[in-house]
């Protein structure tokens, strides 16, 4: 082979190399831009998410849940109206 041909291909396959090694840290840069944009959406959701559940949590605060009697304390409500007992006035 003569020079021209062997330089030739040495700089078609430095060419292709750099291209090569360039696609794949542009590949690289990119997810990394995706993985940071992506870490700021789920901040702020979750942020969002977390003034939402303090702004209920403090709702409730000022008026509970009342509780609703199982099978168990409807039995004693019972047994107790039964027996005489005014338990409502405890």
């Amino acid at each position: 082979m003569s020079p021209y041909v062997i330089g030739g291909l040495i700089a078609a396959l430095t060419g292709l190399l750099v291209w090569r090694l360039t696609t794949v840290r542009d590949h690289w840069a990119e997810k990394r831009r995706q993985r940071e944009h992506n870490r700021t959406v789920l901040r702020a959701a979750l942020a969002n998410y977390l003034a939402a559940l303090d702004s209920l949590t403090l709702e409730y605060m000022d008026e509970p849940i009342r509780p609703t009697p199982d099978r168990l304390d409807r039995a004693l409500d019972a047994l107790s109206t039964r027996l005489g007992f005014n338990c409502r006035s405890l």
